[in-house]
């Protein structure tokens, strides 16, 4: 990873919050939010939605525009009934929506009221929905940053990264956010933000993010209290949504060879397996000297590394984001996360928590770091740079890049037999601190074969692409 500062690059748009672990469930809350499907033939396009009850007692469902638009019907899975959009407004890219047919009303099912109280930064939320294809809704606890300050979208974006958003006309420019400290994925917008102080009611709708180098992430949500209202009163919906640019198909399925169907959970966190990738697909948005060490890789084995698929992990505690290479699983080891390959002799290991000042982080990572130099009488190698630690206000970051030799009589030199690479980085302000350690180790590298070697260097490629979610 590099700086924080370098790291600028646009790489998607339109994936949604989500985070996971609380599946205790209030059955109200359960019983109110549901799938939208939209179908167009024989596909199909999952989002979130929740019944909302209005000031004027009207219930309605509410989800995102984008998960809807273009579909040729639609379809909530709390009421087996079509569903027609009633109410469309493209600024914060919400719909509304109704059972198609009278026989079938929401006012025996549980809704969802607006808060009474203002964001807050100080405050600890809860997000619900269905990522992923998930089967069973989900929930887990989410922040907002600079929830005192809710600006439009076109004062916090910069003017290509906001262009790019808003270029199908929904967000648009004006668009009102709150910022999200959270991970994102595909397959999640609409669903409720709810105020834990209140179980039904409503702060914030999931929208959207933008990634940045790699897998690190901005993300945002539509303030319920200034958008739920304007929307009842908003535009018709099938006239509005005739004129409306349906969205680019992306499929980004997530190839579940991780523990559990992509979950992997220890004491302390939880990474889950949200999509999978080519690395290609972001080559062009990632830091400069991420590329320059990836074109070094493939000069050095005439392989062209932009063709690896990669299967994401996203930790929702703390917004931490890694990649490995699609295919090995991720499971747990002690209070660590392990991918391992080739009767472990290739290893990569994740420790990945929160805590409450910068010097408890560092702490966890000197541990992990410890840990990693005692499996080998590593020296540093020559033939890569180890970078000094960068520091900046509220972020750390040390890489490493080392290896253990041996004097070979056949060929009359020192021979590399075991490699690391790793990255360490803290994200931190006054009350917390988040911190992510990735290693990978391999071990009688001399003994590997090519294509086990290649497996290593895609490895310590994902080091590089680590990061969190800008909070």
């Amino acid at each position: 990873m590099q700086p924080r500062s370098k790291k600028i690059a646009l790489l998607l748009a339109f994936f949604v919050f989500y985070t996971f672990v609380d599946l205790s469930v209030a059955q109200d809350i359960k019983n109110a939010v549901g799938r939208v499907i939209a179908k167009n033939g024989s596909k199909n396009r999952n989002s979130t939605g929740f019944v909302w009850e209005s000031s004027s007692g009207k219930r309605y469902i509410v989800t995102c525009l984008h998960g809807v638009v273009g579909a040729e019907k639609l379809y909530f899975d709390i009421i087996a009934n079509e569903l027609d959009i009633v109410k469309v407004d493209k600024e914060s890219d919400l719909v509304l929506l109704v059972p198609k047919s009278e026989k079938f009303s929401l006012s025996k099912s549980p809704a969802l009221k607006l808060t009474d109280s203002a964001p807050s930064s100080s405050k600890t939320y809860k997000i619900y929905g269905f990522p992923a294809g998930v089967k069973t809704i989900q929930g887990d606890e989410l922040k907002l940053s600079d929830a005192d300050q809710i600006i439009a979208m076109k004062d916090y974006l910069s003017n290509d990264n906001l262009n790019a958003v808003t270029s199908r006309g929904y967000p648009e420019k004006a668009f009102k956010v709150l910022r999200v400290s959270s991970g994102i994925t595909p397959g999640h917008s609409g669903a409720p933000i709810i105020d834990p102080q209140n179980k039904n009611s409503v702060i914030g709708i999931g929208s959207g993010g933008l990634s940045f180098k790699g897998f690190e992430r901005v993300n945002w949500a539509a303030p319920a209290e200034y958008y739920l209202p304007k929307l009842e009163s908003a535009g018709k919906g099938p006239e509005t949504v005739k004129s409306i640019q349906p969205p680019k198909e992306v499929d980004y399925q997530y190839s579940a060879t991780s523990t559990n169907e992509g979950v992997a959970k220890n004491d302390n966190s939880t990474f889950y397996g949200t999509y999978t990738i080519p690395l290609s697909e972001i080559y062009e948005n990632i830091d400069p000297q991420i590329k320059d060490f990836i074109e070094m890789l493939s000069d050095e084995y005439n392989y062209d590394f932009k063709d690896m698929m990669l299967d994401i992990y996203s930790d929702y505690n703390t917004g931490a984001t890694i990649a490995v290479p699609a295919g090995i699983p991720l499971s747990t080891k002690d209070d660590m996360f392990i991918a391992s390959a080739n009767n472990d002799n290739i290893q990569m290991l994740v420790k990945v928590g929160e805590s409450s000042s910068f010097d408890a982080s560092f702490d966890k990572i000197k541990s992990f770091d410890n840990y990693i130099l005692s499996q080998e009488e590593w020296e540093s190698d020559l033939k890569r740079k180890e970078e000094k630690p960068y520091e900046e206000d509220g972020w750390w970051e040390q890489t490493r890049f080392m290896s253990v030799k041996e004097y070979d009589e056949e060929y009359k030199e020192d021979v590399e037999i075991h490699w690391l690479s790793a990255d360490y980085s803290i994200e931190y302000e006054d009350d917390w601190a988040d911190y992510l350690g990735v290693a990978v180790m391999g071990f009688d590298v001399d003994q590997m074969s090519d294509d086990d070697e290649l497996l290593y260097q895609k490895m310590a490629i994902c080091t590089q692409l680590t990061g969190f979610a800008i909070k």
